[in-house]
């Protein structure tokens, strides 16, 4: 695909031609991402949507936003990818910036549950995402005989690499890169994230709590 004077391109530089959106998540194909941005409406329709999932900052309008080229921290995108893990309702986030021994931990007041999507659009999403764990770039992050669902992220030059998953109930948002966003050599979202996931999420009780809808 060729867009003006730019052509995304997929991070092994092989096309594999006509495949299904499932499996275009579970290997991260950067031109099956921005077909599917341009047939959804274009990027203004995808940042309405980022927004309504719990994306407060300003997000690039130009399609180069499918390769998520945004900047977002990552308590927000935690946040923003909690719905696909709970049928649909958006959460309330917030971080803790010190614990004191003895101290009282004050947290805001929990916002009430709001449906942002569907139910059924949550469960396609979470199927999607499990095969980017079962079979896809986020393999390392499998737990055996946990339900696990998430997606790997890499920018340019290895500035970043992610892995933001949901197992037990808990979403787990994994970021890796320089203070002085220097490259780094080798580190993508499948690599070190994943496997970082796969050894925090062993840790969390609760078993598989990931529901395609509402209680």
């Amino acid at each position: 695909i060729r867009l003006g004077g730019w052509q995304p391109e997929d991070f092994h530089h092989a096309y594999r031609g006509r495949i299904s959106i499932e499996e275009a998540l579970a290997e991260s194909s950067n031109t099956a991402a921005v077909r599917l941005l341009l047939q959804a409406g274009g990027p203004r329709v995808v940042v309405t949507v980022a927004h309504r999932l719990g994306i407060a900052g300003r997000l690039p309008e130009n399609d180069s936003l499918a390769l998520g080229t945004g900047e977002v921290g990552v308590l927000e995108l935690a946040g923003a990818f909690a719905p696909f893990c709970n049928g649909g309702r958006r959460v309330g986030v917030h971080g803790v910036r010190a614990i004191v021994a003895g101290g009282e931990m004050r947290r805001p007041p929990p916002l009430a549950a709001e449906a942002v999507i569907a139910p059924a659009a949550a469960a396609d999403m979470q199927q999607m995402l499990a095969a980017v764990v079962s079979r896809g770039t986020g393999r390392a992050a499998a737990i055996p005989g946990r339900a696990v669902i998430g997606k790997t992220g890499t920018t340019q030059q290895s500035r970043d690499a992610w892995f933001v998953g949901c197992t037990g109930g808990v979403v787990l948002a994994i970021w890796l890169g320089n203070d002085d966003g220097a490259p780094m050599h080798g580190v993508t979202g499948g690599g070190l994230p994943a496997r970082l996931f796969h050894t925090i999420g062993e840790q969390i009780r609760g078993g598989e709590r990931i529901r395609a809808s509402p209680p």
